[in-house]
């Protein structure tokens, strides 16, 4: 049974989330008379104040002013408990999922809670329906907003980016080809969070972000718009412990940038796949070469003679001497 401190809670938490999101309609449209948000694609703001609103939301229920800055009513905005398909749930859900949208109503809302209460801007970042974590991918949000976002996962510490629910780095290093918007935020993200952050594996995948980019990306592709010499060069060069990572096969059968290399880059005529073989196998060492890597006991330079790779046989032996 409920405490009447535990129903007074809950009921001044309905009654202020109420005239929060009535307000935050009313900003937004002036003529609303009920507390949906209109349809994001169609709000035109250029700047939102949450925090205005929820002061003097807590001014009219009461509260004095010295009280808006301490984390006492922060549960009004969010907290642990708060999941399911409730009326407030699906509001804020709205305002963040829809940041593709609408980012400045986003960006507007994702500072209030950093500035309120770190704790609580955790939950909200990390809180898997709201995808704060898409602004890698979303063109719509900025190199500039995507830098505030990133300082704000560092600030509050949220780690969205090695989040085993919502991988998104992976997800973009796993498409064919990487958009020129989410590189360059994914070089500003190696940048901010550091290089290691590309040798972080999900949990339903232990492919490196850098390995599923020489398996799945099409890193054959010379089209200048899409700049993939350079993302070739950043990728490999940014975190060489990260072509060394395994995931293991059927078989038992290791695999890493160097065995995927060895499969796809194997055409003696084609300089394309000198380039990414002297690119990749720059960083293998003796250590690597007699690694076992299957069952049968093969060493990676044993599949590189199984294999017949001339590419990659070539390399080796300019860089260790013949045989290595």
């Amino acid at each position: 049974m409920l405490s009447l401190q535990h129903i007074v809670r809950a009921r001044m938490k309905t009654q202020l989330r109420e005239e929060f999101m009535q307000m935050v309609v009313s900003r937004l449209d002036p003529t609303a008379t009920s507390r949906y948000l209109p349809s994001i694609s169609e709000i035109r703001v250029t700047e939102f104040d949450f925090e205005d609103i929820f002061c003097k939301v807590l001014q009219q229920n009461g509260v004095r002013g010295e009280d808006f800055e301490t984390d006492q009513f922060d549960f009004v905005i969010w907290e642990q408990a708060d999941e399911g398909s409730g009326e407030y749930v699906r509001f804020i859900s709205d305002i963040l999922c829809n940041f593709h949208r609408n980012h400045v109503l986003c960006m507007s809302f994702l500072e209030f809670v950093v500035k309120r209460n770190h704790v609580l801007a955790r939950m909200v970042f990390r809180h898997q329906e709201f995808n704060v974590a898409y602004c890698l991918i979303y063109d719509s949000i900025s190199i500039n907003e995507f830098k505030k976002i990133a300082a704000w996962d560092l600030e509050i510490g949220s780690d969205i980016f090695r989040n085993n629910q919502l991988p998104v780095l992976l997800y973009a290093c796993d498409c064919a080809l990487i958009q020129n918007s989410t590189f360059e935020k994914m070089k500003q993200l190696v940048q901010t969070h550091g290089a290691d952050i590309m040798l972080w594996t999900s949990s339903e995948n232990n492919l490196t972000n850098v390995n599923s980019f020489l398996r799945h990306g099409y890193i054959m592709n010379t089209e200048y718009r899409h700049h993939m010499e350079e993302k070739i060069e950043f990728m490999v060069n940014c975190c060489p412990a990260a072509l060394k990572k395994h995931v293991v096969r059927r078989g038992n059968e290791k695999e890493n940038a160097f065995t995927i290399v060895l499969s796809r880059c194997s055409d003696v005529a084609n300089e394309r796949h000198h380039m990414i073989v002297n690119r990749v196998f720059q960083y293998v060492d003796m250590d690597d070469l007699h690694e076992v890597y299957n069952e049968f006991g093969h060493t990676l330079l044993d599949l590189v003679k199984i294999s017949g790779n001339a590419v990659v046989t070539q390399y080796l032996a300019e860089k260790f001497g013949n045989p290595p």
